[in-house]
C-alpha cells in the first residue's frame, strides 16, 4: 500500500496525460448469490470456496447447474426455441486417469417444472476436439467453432439431436494448442458471420472459406475474420491481437473484442476493431509484448489503441442492456463496461459486478430470452478437465436502468465517410481511429500513386500514405523507391513504421540503410531502439532475450565518441552492470565539462540508478563543476542509511539552489525520519479528486525521476523500468501516461 500511495508522484510527473479508459471503484457492499446480505456472506463457509458476490445491489445471481450435471463448461448459446446450449468440454488436457467421455458434447440443459433450476440434460452433439465457442446463427442453425474448424449443425427430425452438419471454415496448421486456435463466433446484421484466430504459437497457417477461399499467415499475431453465414467470401477484418476469445456487435453496428495479454505487457484489451485495424502484437517478436516492433496500446505508428483494459484473462464479452459485460478467468470476476465516445472510437467505464474467489472461473455469457444473462464457470484453476462446472443467471431485481450505446459521434461519422472517400484532411488527423479511416479510404480507392513523399507538407499525411502503399499491390521498384525515401523523412513516426515494414517482411536489402541510421542524430528512443530490434531480426529471425539488445551498436556510440543525442541514448539502454558503463567511465563522462549536458546527465542517471558505487556518487556530488540539475539525479541515488551520506545530504539541505535543497531534504524526511514530504492540508488516501487538485497541469518530469529512482523509503525502480532504466518485477511504465488518464493513476 504505501507504494502505490508513493508511486502515483512519479507516474504523474514523468507521464504526459491522455484520456483514456477510467477503472470506476466498485460499489463494496456485497451480496450473496442467493441476493442474501454481505453479513450473511461474510459467514457463509461457501464464500471461503469461492461462492461469488454481487457488488451492484440491483442484480441477483441464480445458480442454474452445477456439476455432475454439467462440467467443465465454455461456450454457450441459446437456440432458435430458447433453450440453452453448453459446451461441456472433456478433451482440453484431460488428466491420464480422466473417466469422462472422449470427446467433448453440446448439452441441452433445461428448467422444465420453472423452479430456476435446470432439470434436464441432453446431448445434442457430441464427437467435437478441443471446442472452443457457440452460438445461435440465422434460421435454426447453431454454429460451433473447434481448434481447427467452424461448422453450423441443426436439428431437423425434432429429436433435439443435431443430424446436420455444415462446414464453414477450416484451419490447416500443424499447431494443435487449444487456446489459440479458432474461437469467438458473432454475428452482424447483415449476413456476416465474425470469428477470431488465436495467436497459434507464430506456426503457418492457411485458413480455408467454405468456397475454397484461402488466406495464409503466421507470426503475425491473432485475427479476428469475417465471412458470410454460409462460409463464403472470407476476409481479414483486424490483426494483432494475442487470442481474440470473445468477440460481439453493438447497436451500431461496432466489433468489439477482448483478449488475453501476453506475457509482460497487461492489462489485457477490450478493443474496438475496425476493418483493417493493426492492434499491434506480433508473436513473431516473442511473447513479452514488449519486443520495441511491438504495440499493444497504440504505441507504434500504424497500430490503434485499446478502449479499455480488462482484468487478467478475459474469455467473453456480450452486449446487455446498453453495456458491455465481460467475464475474467484470471480474476475471478464479471466486469461491466460504460461506453463513451472518445474522437472517432469510444473509451468506457468499468466496474465489477460479480466478484468470486479462487474457485469462479467465468467464460463465455449470453443473453436469455426473458432478458437475463447467463455465464459459465469452470470453477477450478486447473487447465486440465476436472469434472466440476457451474452455469450462473445473472438478472435485474427491479426493471433495468435505461442504458444506450452511444450514437456514433461527429468525429465517427467523418471517420465512416472518409472510409470510402478519401479525405486528406482526416488524414492528417492525430486522432488514431480517424486517421487510420482516412488512411483506409485512400487504399480502398485504388487511386494510390507513387508520388514523393516529400510533395506532402504534413507528417501525418506521409504516415498515412505510407500505411496505404504497404496494404496496396506495389512492385518491388515501387516499394523500395518508398522505403528509401521513408527512411529518410524528417518525422520519426514516418521513419519508424517504415523500420517495421522492413522488419515485418524482412527486407534483407535495407540492412545497411538501418545501420546508417544509427549514426544519425536520432531525437526518438522508441525509434533508435525499433532500428536495433530490426537489425537483429534480419540478421538472425529470432528474438534473443537473454542478450542485450543492439549490444554492440550501444557500446560502438559510446566509444566512438557519437552525436550526444545517441550517446545518451546508449546510456539508457545498456544495463548498469555493463563492462561499456563501468562507474569509473560513467563518472569520467560526468566531470567531463565539454561534454554535452544531456549526456553528462544520462552519465550521473546510470549511476544514480545503479546505485552500486557509493562512495563515488559521494565524491561527484560535491565537485563544484557539477550543475545542479545533475548534482540533484546524483543525490537521488544515495543512500542515506550510510552514515557518511546523512551528513552529506544535511549540508545539501541547506544549499541556496532550491533543486538540490528539496532533493536533500525530501531524501532524509522520508527515509531517516518516515516521514513523507510536507503536504498541507494532506487528503486521505481514498480522496482521488483532492489529491488530483494538487497536481499542477505538467508535473515537473526531473522530480519525478528522483522519486522513481531516488534512494528514498520507496523505490519504483525495484519493480519497474521506465525509459530503459529499471527491473522488470512489475510492468514497464515508460508508457503509462497513453494508456490511463490522472485520475486512474492518482487512483493506483
Amino acid at each position: 500500500m504505501k507504494l502505490q500511495r508513493i508511486c502515483w508522484t512519479a507516474f504523474v510527473a514523468l507521464c504526459v496525460p491522455v484520456t483514456h479508459a477510467r477503472a470506476d471503484p466498485p460499489k463494496t457492499t456485497a451480496r450473496a448469490a442467493d441476493g442474501s446480505s454481505g453479513d450473511r456472506l461474510a459467514r457463509d463457509p461457501a464464500t471461503e470456496s469461492g461462492q461469488p458476490r454481487i457488488l451492484d445491489q440491483r442484480l441477483s445471481l441464480r445458480l442454474v447447474a452445477r456439476e455432475p450435471d454439467i462440467v467443465t463448461p465454455v461456450g454457450l448459446t441459446f437456440d432458435h426455441r430458447g433453450r440453452l446450449l453448453v459446451i461441456e468440454s472433456h478433451t482440453h488436457f484431460p488428466p491420464d486417469d480422466y473417466a469422462g467421455p472422449k470427446t467433448d458434447r453440446i448439452r441441452m440443459i433445461e428448467d422444465t417444472d420453472g423452479d430456476g433450476r435446470a432439470d434436464r440434460f441432453h446431448s445434442f452433439l457430441e464427437g467435437t476436439v478441443k471446442t472452443m465457442s457457440l452460438r445461435r446463427g440465422p434460421d435454426d442453425w447453431v454454429y460451433v467453432a473447434t481448434r481447427s474448424q467452424i461448422f453450423r449443425t441443426r436439428d431437423t427430425d425434432g429429436n433435439d439431436t443435431a443430424d446436420q452438419r455444415q462446414l464453414i471454415a477450416t484451419l490447416e496448421t500443424v499447431e494443435d494448442y487449444p487456446h489459440d486456435g479458432l474461437c469467438g463466433l458473432c454475428f452482424d446484421g447483415a449476413g456476416n458471420l465474425y470469428f477470431g484466430l488465436g495467436e497459434n504459437l507464430g506456426e503457418p497457417y492457411t485458413l480455408i472459406g467454405s468456397d475454397g477461399r484461402k488466406l495464409s499467415g503466421g507470426g503475425e499475431g491473432g485475427n479476428i475474420y469475417r465471412c458470410r453465414v454460409d462460409g463464403t467470401g472470407l476476409e481479414l477484418v483486424a490483426t494483432g491481437f494475442w487470442n481474440p476469445f470473445g468477440i460481439c456487435i453493438d447497436d451500431f453496428g461496432r466489433v468489439f473484442t477482448v483478449g488475453n495479454d501476453p506475457d509482460a505487457s497487461p492489462p489485457c484489451r477490450l478493443v474496438h476493431v475496425v476493418d483493417g485495424g493493426d492492434y499491434g502484437f506480433q508473436f513473431r517478436y516473442g511473447r513479452s509484448g514488449k519486443y520495441p516492433l511491438q504495440s499493444w496500446d497504440g504505441e507504434l505508428p500504424g497500430t490503434l489503441p485499446m478502449v479499455a483494459g480488462t482484468s487478467e484473462a478475459p474469455s467473453g464479452v456480450l452486449l446487455w442492456r446498453g453495456r458491455l459485460y465481460s467475464s475474467s478467468w484470471g480474476e475471478y470476476r464479471i466486469e461491466r463496461f460504460t461506453l463513451r465516445p472518445k474522437g472517432a472510437s469510444l473509451t468506457a467505464d468499468r466496474e465489477i459486478v460479480v466478484q468470486g474467489g479462487n474457485q469462479f472461473r467465468p467464460v463465455d455469457l449470453a443473453v436469455a430470452p426473458d432478458g437475463s444473462l447467463y455465464f459459465t464457470d469452470w470453477v477450478d484453476r486447473s487447465y486440465s478437465v476436472h469434472g466440476q462446472g457451474r452455469i450462473w443467471q445473472l438478472s435485474w431485481n427491479t426493471d433495468p436502468p435505461r442504458h444506450a450505446v452511444p450514437a456514433p459521434s461527429d468525429a465517427e461519422r467523418r471517420a465512416q465517410r472518409a472510409r470510402n472517400h478519401p479525405n486528406l484532411d482526416a488524414l492528417r488527423s492525430y486522432d488514431p481511429f480517424l486517421h487510420h479511416a482516412a488512411m483506409m479510404g485512400l487504399k480502398n480507392a485504388g487511386t494510390l500513386t507513387q508520388r514523393r513523399l516529400e510533395t506532402y507538407d504534413h507528417e501525418r499525411e506521409r504516415l498515412g500514405i505510407l500505411e496505404a502503399a504497404r496494404r496496396s499491390d506495389l512492385s518491388q521498384q515501387q516499394r523500395s523507391s518508398l522505403i528509401g525515401e521513408a527512411l529518410r523523412d524528417p518525422n520519426a513516426a514516418v521513419r519508424l513504421y517504415a523500420v517495421r515494414w522492413i522488419a515485418d517482411q524482412r527486407l534483407a536489402e535495407f540492412r545497411n540503410d538501418l545501420e546508417a541510421l544509427l549514426s544519425e542524430d536520432l531525437s526518438s528512443l522508441d525509434l533508435f531502439r525499433a532500428i536495433l530490434a530490426a537489425i537483429e531480426w534480419l540478421d538472425t529471425g529470432k528474438v534473443h532475450r537473454d542478450t542485450i539488445l543492439g549490444e554492440s551498436a550501444l557500446v560502438k556510440a559510446l566509444r566512438d565518441n557519437a552525436r550526444p543525442v545517441l550517446q545518451a541514448m546508449a546510456l539508457k539502454c545498456l544495463p548498469p552492470n555493463h563492462d561499456a558503463v563501468a562507474p569509473e567511465l560513467l563518472a569520467e563522462i560526468v566531470r567531463e565539462t565539454g561534454m554535452h549536458f544531456t549526456v553528462r546527465r544520462e552519465a550521473a542517471r546510470s549511476l544514480a540508478a545503479a546505485g552500486q558505487a557509493h562512495t563515488l556518487l559521494l565524491a561527484l556530488a560535491g565537485e563544484t563543476e557539477i550543475p545542479d540539475a545533475i548534482r540533484a539525479d546524483l543525490l537521488a541515488g544515495i543512500d542515506p542509511l550510510v552514515d557518511e551520506s546523512r551528513a552529506v545530504l544535511r549540508r545539501f539541505a541547506g544549499s541556496e539552489s532550491n533543486v538540490i535543497r528539496q532533493r536533500a531534504a525530501r531524501t532524509l524526511r522520508s527515509t531517516i525520519t518516515g516521514k513523507r514530504p510536507a503536504i498541507s492540508p494532506r487528503p486521505k488516501a481514498h480522496n482521488v479528486e483532492a489529491w488530483q487538485a494538487l497536481l499542477t497541469d505538467f508535473g515537473n518530469a526531473d522530480s519525478g525521476w528522483r522519486v522513481f529512482f531516488g534512494r528514498g523509503s520507496v523505490r519504483c525502480a525495484n519493480c519497474h523500468r521506465f525509459d530503459g532504466r529499471g527491473t522488470d518485477a512489475g510492468p514497464d511504465l515508460t508508457a503509462i501516461g497513453r494508456t490511463m488518464d490522472r485520475h486512474r493513476l492518482v487512483q493506483s
